[in-house]
């Protein structure tokens, strides 16, 4: 069994959606309303007109469930697998690797058995912080690791 988590609330994609309507109406307006075709209206009626089908894109594209891009943590048997950010790459941790998880305010510490500490910070909002806790303790029962908090 696998479960995965998006750590990105989904009115950000809407919002995006959104923003990218109302930049080409403005666009559109603009370019309709300029004087003449050098005029800072008509420039920015374009300017507009480019950004909004961007915006638009990007939320619809970068916030799709298929996207491997998107920030998520995917917990299963094996280990748990998180992608931050979209910018960042993913990071696997193996629960055999695991001594303990220190839960945070929006934080998760993973120590591992090599001494080392992994750090995540769930830029996300609380109910999905929560989410990805009580997960991560489901999949950890029965194991020898320590979870401290949360």
């Amino acid at each position: 069994m696998t479960k995965t988590i998006e750590l990105t609330p989904k009115t950000t994609k809407w919002i995006l959606i959104i923003n990218g309507l109302i930049n080409t109406g403005i666009g559109i307006s603009q370019i309709y309303i300029a004087d003449s075709w050098t005029s800072w209206g008509f420039l920015l009626g374009l300017l507009l007109i480019v950004a909004g089908p961007l915006f638009i894109m990007y939320g619809i594209v970068l916030f799709s469930r298929t996207n491997k891009l998107i920030p998520k943590i995917q917990v299963d048997k094996n280990g748990i697998l998180i992608k931050e950010d979209i910018h960042k790459g993913q990071r696997k941790i193996d629960w055999e690797n695991l001594k303990e998880i220190t839960y945070g305010p929006f934080e998760l510490n993973f120590h591992l058995s090599d001494n080392k500490t992994e750090t995540v910070i769930l830029d996300t909002n609380a109910a999905i912080s929560v989410d990805v806790k009580r997960t991560i303790r489901e999949f950890a029962e029965g194991r020898p690791i320590k979870i401290v908090g949360g």
